[in-house]
């Protein structure tokens, strides 16, 4: 190559610091945003249509069921530190299997009936939970750009998520949404049943930005 132009600040530390590469600028240039189009009307039609009360805590996440998303970690973050009523929901637009099987795991936890997954990504559904969630979640175990991320911050949505990939790094830079960023450098395990499943700390630190 002759110009290499890194898409994120994780990017340019795996070629700078990884693989020894020298690059000839100090650039970034990051994916486009999409701007969903988002309504009140569309939120209630989305909260009636997947069985979440309009009076209820909604938190949400879309992803990508696999090992790296940790999505077994977010299901016990949810339980430890947001579910606070027993018809609050968490929401997630991914595929049951994968890096965990969520129903198993929500059914261990005791939060099955909690649990909405929504493996519809069309246009209507992806605006509906736009439309529809109060918070964002995220506790991926490592990630790049983290994109529902920002398309949440870009509505003005609360934010949660674990200090891992671009949100680790510029997120504190970042106006005009509440954010907390969990520190998720030092997990440990976290009996369940018979098993154990990897998690962050069960009081985690993190810091609180745009507020």
């Amino acid at each position: 190559f002759t110009e290499v132009i890194p898409a994120t600040h994780v990017t340019k530390h795996a070629l700078t610091k990884d693989l020894g590469l020298k690059l000839n600028n100090e650039f970034i240039i990051t994916p486009p945003v999409h701007k969903w189009n988002t309504s009140k009307e569309k939120g209630w039609k989305y909260r009636e249509k997947i069985g979440v009360a309009q009076d209820c805590n909604m938190f949400y996440n879309i992803s990508v069921n696999n090992e790296r998303k940790r999505l077994d970690q977010l299901l016990l973050y949810f339980r430890e530190h947001l579910l606070r009523k027993s018809c609050d929901k968490l929401v997630m637009h991914t595929q049951e299997f994968g890096g965990c099987d969520i129903v198993s795991v929500a059914s261990r936890l005791g939060i099955k009936g909690n649990i909405r997954i929504i493996q519809d990504r069309s246009k209507e559904m992806i605006e509906g939970v736009m439309s529809a969630g109060g918070t964002y979640v995220g506790m991926p175990a490592a990630e790049g750009f983290g994109l529902p991320f920002w398309e949440s911050a870009l509505l003005g949505k609360k934010l949660i998520h674990s200090d891992v990939g671009e949100i680790g790094y510029i997120a504190k830079d970042i106006s005009g949404a509440e954010m907390e960023i969990v520190e998720a450098k030092h997990p440990y395990f976290y009996p369940i049943g018979n098993q154990v499943w990897y998690s962050i700390g069960a009081m985690p630190k993190s810091k609180i930005y745009g507020k």
